[in-house]
């Protein structure tokens, strides 16, 4: 673990022994690390009902607050999402 904080120094008096977990921990007390941003089942409707309207991924993110990129995943997320669940309650018959 660095004693600085500083991930370049790599001196080894800046350096000391710790496990995974508590670097971990080390990290997250500092506000490090990924924070993982849910989108809430409110926003994610505002969010598919926007896109199927027609209206931009750009200005969807402008108008969330969000990336471009990280609603172009979500929204990619949703369509092969429903195609799945479209496939699995569509029923087939076989002619006789």
């Amino acid at each position: 673990m660095h004693i600085d904080d500083n991930p370049l120094n790599v001196s080894i008096s800046n350096l000391k022994v710790g496990t995974h977990a508590e670097n971990m921990a080390d990290m997250s007390s500092k506000g490090r690390g990924k924070t993982g941003a849910r989108i809430k089942d409110a926003e994610a409707a505002d969010i598919i009902r926007a896109y199927r309207e027609g209206k931009a991924i750009t200005q969807i993110a402008k108008d969330t607050g969000r990336s471009y990129r990280a609603l172009r995943r979500f929204i990619k997320r949703h369509k092969t999402r429903t195609a799945h669940q479209d496939t699995a309650q569509a029923s087939f018959s076989f002619p006789k």
